[in-house]
C-alpha cells in the first residue's frame, strides 16, 4: 500500500499534477508512520520535498529533506547522504540553490552515490545527469558531455521513458544554451518531446520547451524563442512548476532585450 502511494507520488509529478503527488506522498507518510517504517517514512517525505521543490517552496523543502536525512541514512567517509533517486531529488534541490555551498554538498551525494554504487540503472542514469547538471553550470563543458553521454548510454540499454526524457531534455537545454550547438540541441529535445507527447510527461515538456526556446534563440529565431518560452510558461502555470515559468521568463526577456537593440 505504502509503495503504491509513492508510485503514485512519482507518476503525478512526471504529469506534473503536483497536488495529486502530494496528496499521495502524505497517505504514504500516514501510514510508515502507523507502521513504524522508517524507510518509507523517508521515501514519503522526499516527495513531499520534491513537489515543494518543484513549487519554489525552497524553505519548506529544505525542512523536509533534512527531516528525511536524519532517518537512517546511507553514510560515505563518515558523512551522510540520501541513496538512488532521493539522492537524486536532493542533489537537483541543491543544485538550483545555486550557492557554492549547496552545489559542493550536491556533488557529494552524487559523487558518494557513484562510489557507493548497486543503484537501479534509472536511477544511476539520472546520477549522471545531475552531475552533467552540475558541470554544464560552471562551464565544465568536456565533463558535462561525457557524464551525460553516460547518462544516456546507461538508459537506452534499459529503456526507461522517463529517466530517459528528462536525460535527453537537459542535455538538449545544455547543447542549446552552453555549447550552442542548434542542431544537436533540437535533435535531443525533439527525441525528448515525443516521449513526453507519447507518456503525458507535462512536467518534462514544460522543460522541453524552455530548451527548444534557448535553440531558436541562439539560432536567433526569436518569433519560434518566443512562441517555445511562451508555452512553457502556461505549462509551468498550469501545473504550480515554479522553475519552469522562471526558465520561461528568462527566455522572453532575453529576447524581448535582443529585439530592443
Amino acid at each position: 500500500m505504502i509503495k503504491g502511494c509513492l508510485s503514485l507520488a512519482k507518476l503525478y509529478t512526471y504529469l506534473g499534477k503536483l497536488s495529486d503527488a502530494e496528496k499521495a506522498a502524505n497517505e504514504a507518510l500516514a501510514l510508515a508512520r502507523k507502521t513504524e517504517n522508517v524507510l518509507e517514512d523517508r521515501a514519503s517525505l522526499i516527495y513531499l520535498g520534491l513537489v515543494a521543490y518543484l513549487r519554489g517552496e525552497l524553505a519548506i523543502a529544505g525542512q523536509v529533506f533534512q527531516r528525511a536525512q536524519t532517518l537512517e541514512p546511507e553514510t560515505y567517509e563518515g558523512k551522510p547522504f540520501l541513496y538512488g533517486i532521493q539522492g537524486v531529488i536532493y542533489a537537483d534541490y541543491l543544485r538550483r540553490l545555486g550557492d557554492d555551498s549547496n552545489i559542493r554538498q550536491a556533488r557529494f551525494v552524487i559523487e558518494a552515490n557513484l562510489r557507493v554504487g548497486h543503484q537501479e540503472l534509472d536511477d544511476r542514469s539520472r546520477l549522471y545527469r545531475v552531475l552533467g547538471d552540475l558541470d554544464a553550470a560552471v562551464e565544465l563543458h568536456e565533463n558535462a558531455a561525457k557524464n551525460y553521454a553516460e547518462a544516456i548510454k546507461i538508459v537506452r540499454g534499459i529503456t526507461h521513458w522517463p529517466a530517459l526524457t528528462g536525460i535527453l531534455s537537459a542535455r538538449g537545454r545544455w547543447m542549446a544554451q552552453g555549447v550552442q550547438d542548434v542542431e544537436a540541441a533540437r535533435s535531443d529535445l525533439e527525441e525528448a518531446l515525443d516521449y513526453a507527447v507519447t507518456g503525458g510527461y507535462r512536467l518534462y515538456k514544460a522543460d522541453i520547451y524552455v530548451g527548444l526556446a534557448w535553440a531558436d534563440y541562439v539560432d536567433n529565431n526569436f518569433s519560434q524563442a518566443q512562441r517555445n518560452a511562451t508555452q512553457a510558461m502556461i505549462l509551468s502555470e498550469e501545473m504550480g512548476y515554479f522553475w519552469g515559468h522562471q526558465e520561461a521568463v528568462e527566455v522572453i526577456s532575453r529576447i524581448e532585450h535582443k529585439v530592443k537593440k
